[in-house]
């Protein structure tokens, strides 16, 4: 008999936990409730925790789950989540987001036809700002059926590179459990992501707006800065883990290379700067990353 399609949407709530009610009111107005939300609170807030007990005496339209976590690890949150899971699809709802009314509706339709077909592990609509305009300019380039098929790090040649919004099956992050850097909070999702990507795995991505919300896009944000200057060494992981992929343009390759080098730097271990993916390439970048750790207007500072 055929697995129904159920899905777990998690949010980890902080210090933004006051935008909670409007994550709850958008998942009140979807469609279809074949899914759960994850509440993992990372505060263990009693404020939060008395809230999410009045929904839950409220709500019987989906299960909801507060999770109080001890943990001030992100990446240990998000790694217990996908362990506790009851769908058998996971996505991550930020706290700063909210999702259309159709939303949960399309991930079904999407993954439904996506049945059967290994290579597929998941589904993505796109994220676009609070007043409905895309995260970028420029039209996509994927074609009359609204889609296209490709790996995580092959998204970027359909112009799909702004942030998106990804359902995939929770059996395959359980396969590649997230790596936790000594003393750092964050390892970023993106290293498991592009994990996929290299093992040959697929997603099915469409350009239909499913979510909303504030992003800063194009150059990197301060917050994107803050996270790499506090959690280098993750982030010197992601980069290297790029360099596996040799079909991208020698311009990314290049940039990678020297990120991983000042980021293993900034993290007081260069002997992982020896571990490189792509050793050619790191002596190419060997002198540009050094630059981009110690330099005045470096992105780390």
């Amino acid at each position: 008999m055929k697995k129904r399609t159920f899905i777990s949407i998690c949010t980890i709530s902080g210090s933004h936990y006051y935008l909670l009610p409007h994550v709850y009111e958008s998942l009140l107005s979807q469609t279809r409730f074949h899914f759960e939300w994850m509440i993992m609170d990372m505060d263990s807030r009693e404020r939060t925790q008395v809230l999410v007990q009045e929904w839950q005496k409220e709500n019987g339209r989906f299960p909801i789950r507060y999770i109080p976590c001890e943990s001030n690890s992100r990446t240990e949150v998000l790694q217990r989540a996908i362990d506790l899971a009851r769908g058998n699809y996971f996505c991550l709802l930020d706290p700063e987001e909210i999702l259309s009314s159709e939303a949960v509706a399309c991930f079904l339709e999407w993954i439904a036809g996506i049945s059967g077909q290994k290579e597929l592990i998941g589904v993505s609509g796109a994220k676009c700002c609070l007043d409905g305009s895309p995260l970028k300019e420029g039209e996509t380039c994927i074609g009359i059926r609204g889609y296209v098929d490709a790996t995580y790090l092959e998204r970027t040649k359909y112009g799909l590179e702004a942030p998106q919004f990804e359902v995939i099956q929770t059996k395959i992050l359980r396969e590649m459990p997230l790596q936790q850097c000594r003393g750092e909070m964050e390892t970023p999702f993106r290293l498991t992501l592009d994990e996929t990507a290299l093992r040959g795995y697929k997603m099915r991505w469409y350009t239909e707006s499913v979510c909303r919300g504030e992003y800063l896009y194009g150059e990197k944000s301060a917050c994107e800065r803050r996270k790499e200057r506090h959690n280098p060494m993750g982030y010197a992981m992601l980069y290297n883990n790029r360099l596996r992929y040799h079909e991208q343009s020698f311009a990314v390759r290049f940039d990678a290379a020297c990120h991983h080098i000042a980021l293993s730097l900034c993290a007081h271990h260069p002997e992982y700067i020896l571990k490189s993916n792509d050793r050619k390439m790191s002596l190419l970048a060997l002198l540009p990353g050094i630059l981009l750790a110690f330099g005045e207007h470096h992105p780390f500072g």
